[in-house]
């Protein structure tokens, strides 16, 4: 797997490149010159991405491939479980736009909802109060002076205008915290879609995926192949949040193309291997198969969450997916977690496909730059 690790890094290296996005502290001339002639060290070809995963028993669905309908007739249905930021959505669009966005309209969305919307009280209710709920387990000095002001309001029955006002200030200074903290708590997770939803409903925004995800998703989510292949995201975002960034693409509503959703408070935290093991069960029992029945592929930018599920025993397949402006990710990361990679789903629908990395670079940008929100 050394030639894999050594491909994927030099793909990096040159997406890094197109985008002007090499690390200050690498010199990009010399470690790619350094990256070829190891390469050109390496016994044989390097295996693509269908080779290694046939080794283990893995079919990748090829549109009008007689080889591949001939071999799937028997196989075991593939769910491809695709994380979201950098795999499916360009990871600035949720970064720089998403998230600010969010961060922006808080005060706007509380003002608006507390108290009058009961749901979101029960919501804040349940978070302040972390010994009744799993939804929040950590009291900050934050949290404390949230929960403390809500306390008063809830005491003064919501109707004491001066102790609600009070709530929706702590509120929004720990929310605007968490969110500089890149917290993944689910009630921030939680009040982030709820903007999101309002700002989406008012046309104000559209969400963005690379081209090839609308191609894949309607290929492998289809109702052609739904006996042989299926499509389901897990995120650190909440269902909720899944839902709307699928339902407002430019190319239309793509949740009808994804069988099931999972996020942390449902399965877990994706950097812990049990997660996968309920998801594995709950995949199963949704799709009314015995989990020996399926095989699942987890797509993923992130090298920690691509070990987890790797160890997890649950995932037959980790692939990093290497997408233009991620996260720089080092070689000696890449060769330690040993996996396939792809810098576009078009890899797993044909073999031995060459990517355009010009083009990749280019649609990223389009991504980027197509709507931004009012």
């Amino acid at each position: 797997m050394l030639g894999n690790a050594l491909s994927c890094f030099a793909a990096q290296l040159d997406l890094s490149r197109l985008t002007g996005t090499v690390p200050p502290d690498v010199d990009y001339a010399e470690l790619y010159s350094t990256i070829q002639q190891r390469l050109q060290s390496v016994p044989g070809t390097t295996p693509d991405v269908f080779q290694l995963l046939e080794k283990k028993q893995i079919h990748l669905p090829v549109p009008d491939d007689p080889a591949y309908a001939i071999a799937s007739m028997s196989e075991p249905i593939t769910v491809f479980l695709f994380d979201i930021e950098g795999t499916t959505t360009p990871l600035p669009f949720v970064r720089q736009t998403m998230i600010p966005l969010a961060d922006a309209r808080v005060e706007t969305y509380m003002t608006t909802h507390f108290p009058a919307n009961p749901a979101f009280v029960d919501l804040l209710t349940a978070a302040a109060h972390p010994q009744s709920s799993p939804v929040a387990k950590r009291q900050t000095t934050g949290w404390k002076a949230f929960s403390d002001a809500l306390s008063a309001s809830e005491a003064r029955d919501w109707k004491d205008a001066a102790a609600n006002e009070v709530t929706r200030n702590e509120f929004c200074a720990l929310f605007h915290d968490e969110v500089k903290k890149g917290s993944s708590h689910p009630t921030i997770k939680a009040v982030q879609a709820a903007i999101w939803a309002e700002v989406f409903a008012e046309g104000k925004l559209q969400s963005q995926v690379f081209p090839d995800v609308n191609t894949f998703f309607r290929y492998a989510g289809g109702p052609a192949m739904a006996e042989k292949t299926r499509i389901a995201l897990y995120s650190t975002g909440s269902i909720a949040a899944q839902k709307l960034l699928m339902g407002h693409t430019p190319y239309g509503d793509l949740n009808p193309f994804i069988t099931a959703y999972f996020d942390p408070i449902l399965v877990g935290t994706k950097l812990m291997p049990k997660s996968y093991m309920k998801i594995r069960i709950l995949l199963a029992e949704q799709l009314d198969l015995s989990p020996e029945d399926m095989r699942i592929v987890f797509v993923t930018d992130n090298t920690s969450e691509a070990s987890a599920a790797e160890t997890s025993g649950a995932i037959q397949s980790s692939i990093l997916c290497v997408r233009p402006l991620n996260d720089w990710i080092t070689f000696d990361t890449m060769a330690s977690i040993n996996v396939p990679y792809v810098m576009s789903f078009t890899q797993l629908m044909q073999r031995e496909c060459v990517v355009d990395m010009v083009k990749l670079v280019r649609d990223t940008r389009e991504c980027l730059m197509k709507q931004g929100a009012s």
